[in-house]
């Protein structure tokens, strides 16, 4: 009975750390491709993620800095910004981050 105990500890621990690495390629900063001044900071944020989008404000001198949730559905993070969603994907030919429209360098 114990050694049954321990085998299910075991692989109950084993699978717990194993969701933390679901999406762990997309955590870090990333840095636009055409604009070093427009950074992504995509982070865990409990079972989900949340990506800061870091950028200049069109008039002005300031940067402004908006929160989106993602959730990651089927290998890519996905925002939903009312219009539809955006996913976000990592080109795993470049190791880049691409929206589509948008690639994104890591930041070492």
């Amino acid at each position: 009975m114990k050694t049954l105990l321990g085998s299910v500890l075991v692989a109950t621990l084993l699978l717990a750390g194993c969701a933390r690495d679901v999406g762990e390629q997309f955590v870090g900063k990333w840095v636009n491709v055409k604009s070093e001044k427009h950074v992504l900071s995509i982070e865990h944020n409990g079972e989900s993620f949340i990506i800061r989008d870091t950028q200049p404000e069109l008039f002005g001198n300031g940067v402004k800095t908006r929160n989106h949730p993602a959730l990651l559905t089927k290998g890519v993070l996905q925002v939903s910004n009312g219009v539809g969603p955006v996913n976000y994907a990592i080109d795993e030919a470049t190791g880049k981050l691409s929206t589509g429209d948008t690639e994104y360098t890591r930041v070492k």
